[in-house]
């Protein structure tokens, strides 16, 4: 069943109205581990357009992972690449762009990501996304020196931005929001 944009503000899943937007993308935001690049896949299969994802577009042309690249080179030029990877990205039209968690802490990333476009934040509890990325993560530190305070302390950082952005929610540790949403974004005429 399709649920109204009514239904969804009910349930806290809808932030910002959708109507008037002149859909070219959608934009997944949310913190590492939240289920983005599972989610991007899944609206592909639904709606047909691309699925990008600017960690993976990155890591294409460095020919190296994130991690190994932040190692040598640190976040303040990870971030500069990511912001012109997100550049590129966003002069395409039918896609799904599956963000890395820290690009909405660049605003000039998020008026790219954000014009013509239907913004997704897919999250999950903190203690879900905890468990999640201490199971064969890959993915470099932030900011603390461990994994449980370095989720944390980025993830509460960054949750008034996730939400500023998004039009819509989707908690992946409850598969009902994500069936809704799915089935929201369907029905957009995209």
């Amino acid at each position: 069943m399709t649920p109204s944009a009514e239904a969804l503000v009910k349930q806290g899943l809808l932030f910002r109205p959708i109507e008037g937007i002149n859909i070219e993308r959608l934009v997944l935001i949310g913190f590492r581990g939240a289920g983005k690049s599972r989610m991007a896949r899944q609206l592909e299969s639904r709606i047909g357009w691309r699925a990008i994802s600017t960690d993976a577009e990155i890591e294409n042309r460095l020919r190296m992972t994130i991690r190994e690249f932040v190692k040598d080179h640190g976040w303040p030029a990870f971030r500069e690449l990511e912001s012109r990877v997100i550049r590129e990205v966003c002069e395409r039209q039918q896609v799904i762009v599956d963000t890395g968690g820290g690009v909405v802490e660049r605003e000039e990333n998020m008026a790219l990501l954000t014009r013509n476009a239907v913004v997704i934040w897919v999250d999950a509890p903190e203690a879900v996304l905890v468990e999640r990325l201490r199971e064969g993560n890959d993915r470099p530190l932030l900011t603390a020196q461990n994994w449980e305070a370095d989720v944390r302390e980025n993830y509460q950082r960054r949750l008034p931005l996730y939400r500023r952005y998004a039009h819509l929610y989707v908690n992946t540790a409850r598969p009902e929001t994500k069936e809704l949403i799915l089935n929201y974004v369907s029905t957009l005429g995209v």
